[in-house]
């Protein structure tokens, strides 16, 4: 059977980059695997599991074409559209396809990401603060023309996922009901079902974590920007940091410079930049501290897990709590900094009940083996195939 993978990018460093080439290396032993996206990285290698990978043209008015020649050439049995990405949207769905392919759509987000996207925007994030609380007040009264207009796009192409194409894969079972009813899909309920990200396949590979080469060390790890709100991790430090204990920072972005300032006069604290294997500090930390926003499936959890460094997080998506649950780690309230605090410093003072709880996170993580995961995928690949 062959299968075509669509991206945005690909091969690429994203989330969704990482993850699909992982689950590539698995299927490819299954299937004949091939790529399309409207973007590469030439500096990244392309997994040997994959056939051949093709560009769209330049030229929108070419791209359907070229896609439907594709299809039809490389006798496609199915196609993973991952992202649900609204620019690829006309492409995948164009009204001259195979209706015969199989279409299966991957949203590697959380249902209503869009609403927060948009105010991540640079431009609304530089604007005035009574700027964007008028502008949030213009929202709840159905009146922000240019909110809509950045929306709209996405809760058109997560429609047409489910309603045109065949399965739509979320990340966790409870994103299922939000995304139904988020996106008024009620009567394509049968069409929705989740499967989890899989642990890249250089942190499957190891074992039981040795408790022996822990340090007593905190760590973050992640885009240093104003989404996964670090200053939050660095406040809850200097509150409470104590002696012979340190926080790493791995991760690089905007607002690096920033909040290397808000760091100045705090101690202990190192800034690692991006690290592109980080299994050595995951290796040496405790306790994984992650205060963002928002979150669809924060893959660092799972991976501190597999290291058996204790993750605690704001709760604040399904897909945390998922992460999080029986033994995962601790959830905490999304933004209650008082119980992030006490949970870190109670942690902390704790080392019995801390390793306890880093055995714990360990065997959740095989939760996410790429075996696990990998035979789901291809089951689903496969019944949707002979429907």
């Amino acid at each position: 059977m062959n299968i075509l993978f669509v991206f945005n990018q690909f091969p690429g460093l994203g989330g969704v980059e990482t993850v699909s080439d992982n689950l590539i290396s698995y299927l490819g032993d299954y299937f004949k695997i091939f790529t399309v996206s409207l973007y590469s990285d030439s500096s990244m290698p392309l997994n040997d599991k994959v056939e051949k990978a093709f560009l769209l043209p330049e030229d929108d008015s070419q791209k359907a074409e070229f896609y439907n020649s594709l299809v039809k050439d490389l006798e496609i049995s199915c196609v993973i559209n991952q992202g649900i990405y609204p620019v690829l949207h006309p492409v995948v769905f164009n009204s001259d396809r195979d209706m015969g392919v199989k279409v299966i759509s991957v949203l590697h987000g959380m249902p209503g990401y869009e609403k927060l996207m948009f105010w991540q925007k640079k431009s609304i994030r530089r604007s005035p603060r009574w700027l964007n609380m008028l502008r949030r007040q213009w929202c709840a009264k159905g009146k922000y023309p240019r909110y809509y207009k950045f929306i709209r796009p996405f809760a058109e192409s997560y429609r047409a996922a489910a309603i045109e194409g065949d399965m739509v894969v979320l990340l966790t079972s409870g994103y299922e009901r939000q995304f139904i009813r988020e996106y008024g899909l009620e009567q394509y309920a049968s069409k929705i079902c989740s499967i989890e990200n899989p642990l890249p396949s250089g942190f499957s590979m190891y074992g039981e974590p040795d408790w022996s080469e822990k340090k007593d060390m905190i760590l973050f790890v992640g885009r240093l920007s104003i989404e996964k709100r670090v200053w939050i991790v660095l406040d809850m430090w200097r509150k409470v940091g104590k002696r012979g204990w340190t926080l790493s920072v791995v991760g690089d972005g905007y607002e690096g410079k920033h909040l290397r300032k808000i760091a100045r006069n705090l101690q202990n604290v190192s800034f690692e930049g991006y690290v592109s294997h980080p299994e050595k500090y995951y290796r040496k930390a405790k306790i994984l501290v992650l205060t963002s926003e928002f979150e669809g499936f924060p893959m660092t959890l799972i991976e501190a897990q597999r290291f058996g460094t204790v993750p605690v997080s704001y709760d604040v998506s399904a897909g945390v709590s998922a992460i999080l649950s029986n033994g995962g780690g601790v959830a905490v309230p999304k933004d209650n900094f008082d119980a992030l605090c006490d949970t870190v410093s109670r942690l902390m003072d704790d080392p019995v009940r801390l390793r306890q709880m880093s055995e714990d996170a360990f065997r959740k993580s095989s939760e996410y083996s790429i075996d696990r995961i990998g035979r789901r995928w291809k089951t689903l690949i496969e019944e949707t195939v002979s429907r």
